[in-house]
């Protein structure tokens, strides 16, 4: 679920600070949405692909009360005479003032992802996911991944004990990896780079301020517009 990324930094401090305005706008949304709101209400001006009301009955069902922004898929596909020769994933978390890269990956080979779409071509409130690309490819081409801060134990200290170990040892992979891939991203003569958005989740809360689970939502290209779905809830293992 969560894998890599930069440790406990303040969105200002941070590369992939762009991407703490798109949260804040998601949080906002699954508050109004969790009062009742419709969600196309509540997530606008997000064009919404459905009414979650599906999600809103797990919810209920799971007794969740609160839902706060967790974490956010980042992908970049590098591209070469239309075909890709590169692809780097980044799973960030944006929580509570903090953003963290957790699980940074990249594969040159057997690249089987579903293709994004050119950085610039995200605009109005798709914007901040352009202007976040464009520094973190800033950072990787640089090689300077001390800019690249991973997750630590306080940075995932929201999620229950059987879920926070595995991610803390994926971010120390990840952490191991970075120099490597800024490498690959440096050394890659690729024609152009897209951007794909896709996964997001938020962390569930019940009555008592317990993490219950991760609520599952994403976004994709309707045309011409990134559209917002709301997606499905899953519990933590008891």
């Amino acid at each position: 679920m969560i894998a890599l990324v930069m440790a406990l930094a303040t969105l200002q401090d941070a590369p992939l600070k762009p991407l703490g305005d798109v949260a804040e706008h998601l949080d906002a949304g699954m508050t109004e949405f969790l009062k009742g709101a419709a969600a196309g209400d509540a997530w606008k001006p997000w064009p919404v692909r459905s009414d979650g009301a599906a999600l809103r009955e797990a919810l209920r069902q799971a007794g969740v009360v609160k839902a706060t922004h967790l974490a956010m898929e980042f992908e970049l596909l590098f591209r070469k005479k239309g075909a890709a020769v590169l692809y780097v994933r980044a799973y960030v978390l944006v929580r509570g003032g903090a953003i963290a890269i957790v699980n940074l990956e990249s594969r040159d080979k057997d690249i089987r992802v579903a293709d994004g779409r050119p950085i610039d071509a995200h605009k109005d409130h798709a914007a901040p996911f352009a202007e976040a690309a464009r520094a973190f490819l800033a950072v990787l081409r640089a090689k300077d991944v001390s800019k690249l801060r991973f997750a630590d134990a306080d940075a995932l200290a929201a999620l229950p004990e059987s879920v926070r170990k595995p991610e803390l040892e994926r971010a120390e992979r990840g952490k191991a990896a970075a120099a490597r891939i800024a490498e690959a991203v440096a050394a890659c003569d690729a024609d152009e780079v897209h951007l794909r958005i896709d996964d997001h989740a938020y962390l569930a809360l019940d009555g008592a301020g317990a993490a219950v689970g991760v609520v599952r939502c994403h976004f994709e290209w309707d045309g011409d517009r990134v559209v917002y779905n709301p997606g499905s809830f899953r519990g933590f293992p008891k």
